[in-house]
Parts: structure tokens; C-alpha cells; sequence
């Protein structure tokens, strides 16, 4: 622990964090519960989050954000509708007009508008 830190006195089942670069060295009575990065968002990306000492989730979207020692992130469970919606491979844009096309009955007569004799 360098001089600048001051000695905060744990209980069992404390968790803390330490944040930045820094070089820490755990006695025998610590364990490391996890190692923690930053997760990089995008503008239109987010995730969920939750607190673990109230339950309460909450969104983060568009920023870098790095989770707390009291925080996890949490799945969201989409039916299974939405996610065959999501796994489709569907551009949301470039597919949309898609959806009332009624296509022509093909016959084994027909091949591309031709009709044979």
C-alpha cells in the first residue's frame, strides 16, 4: 500500500475496489473475486447493469463504462420471437419494405414469368 493510500479497516465479506494502474498484492485473507475493464460503448450500443446490494437494473448506452464493485452486468430475456427476429441476419433498413410482399405462386409451368407449352 503506498503512503498516499490510507488504511480503511475490512470486515468479512467486504468487496472494494481498486481502481487505475496500480500494483496490489493481496495478504493470505483477501481473494481476488474478479479483474475488471473498462467496456466500450458505442452510440447506439448498451448494456444492463445491475446493483447488487438493491437489485435495481438500469441501462448504460453510448459511453465507456466501468462497473463498481457492487455492480454486475445483467442479461435481459427476450422471447423467443424477438430473438429469431435478432438471429435473422435481416438488415432492419434495407429489409423493411419486405414484410407485406406477396410473391407470385411458381407452377412447374412457370420459370420466370415464361410460361411453357
Amino acid at each position: 500500500m503506498s503512503f498516499l493510500q490510507k488504511e480503511v479497516p475490512r470486515r468479512p465479506g467486504d468487496r472494494w475496489m481498486i481502481r487505475g494502474p496500480s500494483e496490489y498484492v493481496p495478504p493470505v485473507e483477501v481473494e481476488v473475486v474478479a479483474r475488471r475493464k473498462a467496456i466500450p460503448l458505442d452510440e447506439n450500443e448498451g448494456i444492463y447493469i445491475r446493483d447488487i446490494k438493491t437489485g435495481r437494473v438500469r441501462a448504460v448506452c453510448g459511453q465507456t463504462y466501468m462497473l463498481t464493485q457492487d455492480e454486475e452486468l445483467w442479461e435481459k430475456e427476450l422471447p423467443p420471437t424477438v430473438e429469431q427476429l435478432l438471429t435473422g441476419g435481416k438488415d432492419p433498413l434495407a429489409d423493411r419494405g419486405t414484410r407485406n410482399v406477396v410473391l407470385p405462386e411458381i407452377s412447374s409451368k412457370s420459370f420466370y414469368g415464361i410460361t411453357l407449352i
